[in-house]
This record gives structure tokens, sequence and C-alpha cells, in this order.
């Protein structure tokens, strides 16, 4: 018994566990909430109660109304094990208003189960099972085994109730199936019990069939050894106390006092369970069947100490039946009259006659009360009848409205429609107009504009061919002012020549005399004869600059003259030619016959009579020059 002790520990912290992670959803957090307030509420009620209403606060601002029915349904569910009826019958009928704003089969069908065990426990058992099949209806194939295995189990006990015997064999064994399937401890403990309750119905009628007895103690025994092995999981604790009473009566009434020790050790059971489960009943019937053998073994004072124990127990507890009570009075007025002690049995009876007339009293309230339930229940169905043939009516005024609606929509966007086709046919044609002569205009503008357009081309045509003419024409200037150029230097560079050649005679002459003189040893003659052939050199040089120049246009010098604003030197000129021709430094160099540093010197001198930048080349600027004279 010390896995029971846990009372459902287990599965409590767990459900503790995931409300205590922060990525849960508001959602997730009112189902788990109301799991838990499930879960512990057989024992710690307030707490359990407190939890589900503050699940309800979340669940009203949730546009989907599964949440707030179900945290209805498990209210209501708390309040019907401490049997308060009518607050029962209050949330669930506020849990199935909120399923027409839900689609959740799941939550619908554990609302309906719950009304179901309302029914049941008013003592309406045809409308109990009216309410079970249609939440076994809801919930198929939604995979909730362990709702449809619970549901089961009450409508084994209501064919029990009706001695329909298989009928509830059918229910429970469905119920052990499903409970199996499952796997949850509570369900298959139920549906042990369920078994055991058919068994021992059925052995009752026919006391020789010893293996219906067997198998009644048989499923008795496995759900006590599941809730040994499986109790920290559990959450209806209760059970164990009840099954472990039935267990030691079947021993007591069938088995007689050879299995006295067996009827004690599931007393025992019954008693430490029922204790810590708060079930004053299941104790003062322990304590009454311990008195059924201090009276067979003749201890009177026993016997009476074990009932009024029994007594003041269920004096402890105000939901205690009057009747219960009068029994036990009556047993304690027997037990005094077995010990002699007429006046405490007289005493005894006295307040079982008060006992007994108290419970027909409380049954008759208790009619009363159902009667009047009833009665309310049956106003109510009356009236969502009549809302539901009101609605119905006002559905079908509100579908003639709306069709009555839509067809004048209709007629007014039949007519809006024919006018604006009309109005869009006669604004198309009064476009197609306004285009046509639009299009007339365009046309005769094109028309003026084309015409325009070739008087223009024709006056471009003729300028073209003037501009040709006159282009022809300077083309022709040009040439002419060039040919004469050349002419002008032909017969220039001719001339020097002639002069040239005439000196030449002129020197040789003179240059033979000074030979034959020069024996005579005179220095005037001796320079005057290095004069001569320093003046053959320069005319080697002129030859070799006319060879060179022989294909320079004049126009460059012209070009280069103006840039240099008749600046440039002859030498000046001749070094910028070699530069056309493409040679190195050192080839002017060799041509000039002076030294590289001196070409470069001369450059530098050029450069600056040209104007050009320190950045500039006079290599590049000339050939370009050179280049543009081509063009």
């Amino acid at each position: 018994m010390s896995v029971s002790a846990v009372y459902g520990q287990v599965q409590a912290d767990s459900l503790r566990q995931v409300l205590s992670r922060a990525d849960l959803t508001q959602e997730e957090r009112i189902m788990t909430m109301g799991k838990l307030a499930y879960t512990t509420g057989e024992r710690f009620r307030r707490e359990a109660v407190a939890l589900v209403k503050q699940a309800l606060r979340l669940s009203y601002g949730l546009k989907d109304g599964q949440y707030s029915a179900f945290s209805h349904a498990m209210l209501g569910s708390l309040y019907m094990r401490v049997d308060s009826v009518s607050m029962a019958r209050e949330e669930l009928d506020s849990a199935r208003w909120y399923l027409s704003r839900t689609e959740n089969r799941t939550v619908k069908g554990v609302v309906y189960y719950m009304g179901g065990s309302l029914f049941d426990k008013e003592g309406k058992p045809h409308e109990a099972l009216k309410s079970f099949f249609q939440a076994l209806r809801l919930l198929d194939g939604q995979q909730s085994p362990g709702y449809e295995s619970a549901i089961y189990y009450q409508i084994s006990n209501i064919y029990a109730d009706w001695q329909e015997w298989k009928s509830q064999q059918r229910y429970a064994l469905l119920c052990m199936q499903l409970a199996k399937v499952s796997g949850d401890p509570d369900h298959i403990c139920s549906s042990y019990q369920s078994m055991a309750n058919y068994y021992e119905r059925i052995f009752r009628r026919d006391t020789t069939r010893h293996e219906l007895l067997d198998s009644a103690l048989y499923f008795n025994r496995q759900a006590i050894r599941l809730y040994q092995d499986e109790g920290g999981r559990m959450v209806h604790h209760s059970m164990m106390a009840v099954l472990a009473l039935n267990t030691a009566g079947l021993y007591a009434r069938y088995f007689h006092r050879p299995y006295k020790d067996t009827v004690m050790k599931y007393l025992d059971i019954a008693l430490e369970t029922g204790r810590r489960t708060y079930q004053q009943q299941v104790v003062a019937s322990v304590y009454g069947m311990l008195s059924d053998y201090a009276i067979a073994d003749h201890r009177y004072d026993e016997a009476e100490r074990l009932l009024m124990m029994g007594f003041m127990t269920l004096k402890e507890d105000i939901s205690s039946s009057p009747l219960v009570m009068a029994q036990f009075m009556r047993s304690l007025s027997a037990v005094a009259e077995m010990k002699g002690e007429l006046p405490a049995s007289l005493r005894y009876l006295k307040q079982f006659t008060e006992f007994y007339k108290d419970a027909f009293d409380a049954e008759k309230v208790v009619s009363a009360k159902r009667l009047e339930a009833q009665f309310e229940t049956e106003r109510k169905e009356r009236e969502l009848v009549l809302l539901e043939q009101r609605a119905s009516f006002n559905k079908k005024l509100n579908f003639f409205y709306i069709s009555l609606a839509v067809a004048s929509l209709l007629a007014l966007l039949f007519l809006f429609l024919s006018y604006h086709f009309r109005l869009k046919s006669t604004m198309q044609q009064q476009r197609l107009l306004a285009k046509e002569k639009e299009d007339a205009a365009l046309q005769a503008r094109l028309k003026t504009e084309e015409n325009k357009r070739l008087e223009l081309e024709k006056q471009e045509v003729t300028l073209q061919a003037k501009l040709k003419e006159e282009e022809a024409m300077r083309l022709q200037a040009e040439q002419q002012l060039l040919q004469e150029r050349q002419e002008r230097l032909q017969k220039d560079l001719l001339a020097g020549a002639l002069q040239v050649e005439q000196k030449n005679e002129l020197l040789q002459s003179l240059q033979k005399k000074i030979t034959e003189e020069t024996s005579h040893g005179s220095p005037v003659l001796r320079q005057l004869n290095n004069i001569i052939n320093q003046d053959r050199r320069l005319d080697e040089d002129f030859d070799n600059l006319k060879s060179d120049l022989k294909d320079i246009h004049p126009e460059f010098f012209v070009r280069l003259q103006e840039k240099a604003v008749d600046n440039l030197t002859r030498l000046d000129m001749r070094h910028c030619a070699y530069i056309l021709m493409g040679l190195s430094v050192k080839e002017i160099a060799q041509r000039m016959s002076v030294e590289p540093k001196s070409i470069r010197m001369a450059r530098y001198r050029i450069k600056q009579k040209l104007a050009l930048q320190k950045d500039e080349s006079l290599d590049q600027f000339i050939l370009s020059l050179g280049e543009s004279r081509r063009l």
C-alpha cells in the first residue's frame, strides 16, 4: 500500500510541470488546468474548483468555445463529486451553450458524457443513456479510448440496475477493451470492477455456479493488485476502498469461517483506504462487518464499540444517509438486548425510529427535489424546443428577407447594368465620332507636315549639293595652293642646287690652288682650306636633309611655325622633321653630329617655343600634327 500513499501525485506533478512552462499557449494552459483540477479534485476540492474557475476566466477571451465548454464540464464534475447537483446542472448547461461555438468533437463528447453522469446521479437512467450514446457518437474516431471506456462503464451499471445481464456484460467487456487500449490505470481498474459486478450479480441468481463467484473474485483481486502497483498514477483512489470492501463481503458471505483471515485482510485495506480518501460510509461499513464477527464470537462489548465507532463516523459525514444510521441504531439495540441491557436497547430503538423517520422525510425531500429538477429540466427542454422553433422560424424569415433583398439587389443591378450599358454605348458612339474627327484632322495635319517635310528635304538636298560643290571647290583651291607651294619649293631647291654646284666648282678650283701653295706652310691658307672642307660637309648635310625631307609635306612646317608663332629656326625645323620621321635621340644626334645631351636641350627649347605643358610629350604633339596634316 506504500505506492497508493502517493495519491495520484505522479500525474499531478506531471501536469504542474507542464503548467510551469513559459512557452505554453493560453489554450494549452486552460486544458492542462482543467485536467489538473480533475486529477486533484477528489482530495483537494476547493483548490481544484479555484483552479477551474481561473481556467474559465482565461477561456472567455478566446474565440473558440471548446475551452470554456471543457472548463465548465470539469467544474460540473467537481460539483457532482460532492452531490451539488443543482450547481453541477448550471455548469453543464453553460458548457452545452458554448458547444455551439466550437467544432471540436472530443470536447462535445466530454460535455455529453458529464451530462449523462448527472442524469444518472439524478435517477434518470433513460436520459443518461441518451446523453451517453450521443457522447459516443461524437467521440467516434477521435482517438479518446479513456472517455469511451468511462462511458461504457456507466452504461453497464445502468443495465445492471435494470437486470439486463447480456447488455451489462456487453458494455462491461467494451469498457475493459477500451480501458486497456488507453493504458490508464483508473479506467482499467473501473473495467475490472464492472466485470466483477457482472459476475457477482449473475452468481446471486444461481449460487451453485461457483465459477461465477471465482470470476468475480478474480477481477476484484486484479483491480486491487493494479491499484497496489499503479496507485501513484491513479486519480480515483476511492474505488480501491469499495473493491476491498466488496471482496471482503464476498468471502464473508460465501466462504464463512475458514476464510476469516482473508476477510480481515481486505477489511484492513478498505478501512485504511476509506480513512485516507474520506469515505466515511465505507469506513462505517467496515466497522459494521467487524461487529458481525464480534457478535459471532459473543464479544458483545466489542461489537457495541465497533458499531458506535461506525455510527460516529457516519455522523462526521454530512452526506450520510439517515437510513444507514438507522440500521446502525437497530444493530446497537440488538447488541444491547443480547447483553441484557433493555433500557439501552430501547434507547437505541427509539433513535432507530427517529432516524428512520428522518430517512423517510429525506426521501420525500429528495423525491420532491427530483420532481422539481425533472420539472425544471422539462421546462428548460420546452423552452429549448420553443427557442429552436423560434430560431427555425427566424431563420426562415431571415431567409425570406434575404431572398427578397437579394432579388431586389439583382433587379437594381439589372437596371443599373442596363443603364450602364446604354450609357456606355452612347458614350462609345460619341467617342467614335470624336475619334473620326480627330483622325480626319490628324490626317490633314499629317499631309501638311508631309508636304513641309518634302519641301525641307528638297531644300536640304539643294543645300547638300551646294555644300558638296563648295567643298569640291575648296579642296581644289587647297590643292592648287599646295601645288603652287610645292612648285615654289622645287624652284627654290633647284636654285639652291645650282648655286651650290657653282660654289662647289669655284671652291674646287680655289682649293686646288691653295693645295699647290700649302707647300709654303702658310697658316692662313690652311685655315682657308679647313673652311672649304667644312662648307663641303654642310653641303653634304644639305643633300642628306634634302633626301630626308623629300616626303615631308610643306603644310607640316606651316602649322608648326603657326604653333611656335614663327620662332623656330631652320635647325629646330630640321629637329622636328627628324622627330616626325620617328628617329630616336641617339639617331638624331648621329645625323646632326652632336652629343645626345645637346639634342635633349634642343628638344626642351622647342617644347618651350611650342608652349607645351610639362606633362605634354613633344613627340606625341609632332606626330599628332603630322597625322592631322594627312587627314
